[in-house]
This record gives C-alpha cells, structure tokens and sequence, in this order.
C-alpha cells in the first residue's frame, strides 16, 4: 500500500512537471509549433491565420515591416529545421509575450545554405478565442556575432562561385552575389556601378575567361566581411584580349541571411 501511494505521489509530481504550464501557455506554444512547420513548408495560409491583420516584423537594423510584406519575404525565401530553441513563455490575460533563440538553416535562391541562431521577442494576443502574433523583433545572427567561423567557408564558397560565373558569363549568378549598390573600382581607378557592369556583360562587351581566385584569405566581422585574393585569367573587351595578373580586396555584407559582393577593388600586380 505505501508503495502504492509513493508511485502515485511520483506520477502525479512528474505529471505536474510535464503539464505545469496553464492552458493559455499551451495554446501559445501550440500555435508557435504550427507556425515553425508552416514555416518551413512556406504555408503562407497558416501563417496568415496566425499573424494579426496589424502583424509588425522589425528586422536587426531597425526596419518595420507590416503583415503583408513579411508573407512576401517569406514567399521568396526557403529555410530548414526551424526551432524556437530556449523559449520562455509568459501570459498575462489575453496577452503573451515570449523570448527565444530561433535556430534554423537559411536557403539562398543559389542554394546556397546558412545556419542562423536568431533572439527575438514576440508579443501575441488571444482574439476571437485563438492565439495570434502582434509584433516579433529579431536581432542579428548569433552565430556570426559569436565569431561567425562557421560563415567563412560560405564566404570562401560565394567567392568561388562568383568567380566560376565571371568566368562562364554567368549574368544572372552575378547578378545575385552583387549587391544592389555593387560598385567596383578598377585598376586604373575608375569606378563602375554594378548595372554598368552586367549591361557590359550582357552586349558582350565584356568576357571573362579561365578566372582563378588565389591565395584567398578571409576575415569576418559579424555580418561584415574582407576577402583578399590574387586573380589570374584572361578579360576580352572592345580593346582585345588582356591577361590578368590582380590583387583584389573584396567587402562582403550578409543581407537576408546570404553573402553578397558589394565592394571591389583591383590592383595590377607588377611582373617581376
């Protein structure tokens, strides 16, 4: 009989532990879970029963975007394995607030996959008898923030491509890993945009053959990046054909978890 009772007083201590949490706690983290697999599947229907018509999305650099611009993003991206890691979850009333580490794996439009670690706030409001989400505010990836080394092959690997698509005319690749505002400033010190650039690509203008990135070495600060590398090959233009022989120094910026090229610079190396 007294071990009877010691199981039932055990099962009923562990049952406290599992289902401690109120029935509001549970509501909230089941629409979370049925928002991290909507996620991950791209569900722009369920993620729009669950973000509130007055649904606000601010990024790590201070941008406010409302609901309907966040399903866009959303529609255009791809992740993985998507989890909220540590998560506190704290009600009051009809309102919640949650803490925690969103870690997931980020798919570039290149396939191209990033791993992000993500801390963010999320408030939620319970209307119309169900759980939505009113406002998230992320921070920056931990991981890069943390020293970021598991990003440098990634970097490494979007200078390889970038090369490799130089080399093939490659405009649409290009076209990626450059930055909107891409600016490169060329060996004799003129600049060009990066719309001048792939314009010249496109009406032949200008052709690369058998480029080669050597001796790159890479140095990251967060989301920030400097890739330093040698670059052989051969450029064809209206002028002819010139053997290259550069040094260049190339900035990196990580922008909607992916690397892209937003500033070069080239320097003749002197034959000795």
């Amino acid at each position: 009989m007294r071990r009877t009772i010691l199981i039932l007083t055990i099962v009923t201590m562990l049952s406290g532990f599992v289902f401690g949490q109120s029935k509001a706690e549970q509501e909230v983290r089941q629409t979370l879970d049925a928002i991290a697999v909507a996620l991950v599947k791209n569900d722009l229907t369920v993620l729009s029963n669950h973000y509130a018509d007055s649904y606000t999305f601010t990024n790590a650099q201070g941008e406010t975007i409302g609901k309907a611009e966040r399903l866009e993003l959303i529609k255009n991206s791809k992740r993985e394995l998507f989890t909220y890691g540590d998560m506190t979850i704290r009600v009051f009333g009809n309102t919640a607030v949650i803490n925690s580490n969103p870690t997931f794996i980020s798919i570039g439009a290149d396939g191209q996959k990033t791993n992000i670690k993500d801390r963010n706030t999320i408030t939620m409001v319970k209307d119309g008898g169900r759980w939505q989400i009113v406002a998230v505010q992320s921070s920056n990836n931990l991981l890069a923030q943390s020293g970021g080394s598991d990003d440098v092959p990634v970097i490494r690997q979007t200078i390889t491509d970038l090369t490799n698509a130089l080399s093939r005319n490659d405009v649409e690749t290009i076209g990626r890993i450059y930055a909107d505002d891409y600016q490169i400033t060329l060996q004799d010190g003129t600049t060009t945009m990066k719309s001048e650039r792939i314009n010249a690509m496109k009406s032949g203008a200008l052709k690369y053959q058998s480029l080669v990135a050597n001796d790159l070495k890479i140095r990251q600060y967060g989301n920030a990046a400097v890739a330093n590398y040698r670059v052989t090959g051969k450029a064809l233009t209206t002028g002819g054909e010139q053997n290259l022989n550069h040094q260049a120094t190339v900035t990196l910026v990580k922008n909607g978890g992916r690397w892209q090229v937003v500033s070069s610079q080239l320097t003749n190396i002197a034959a000795k």
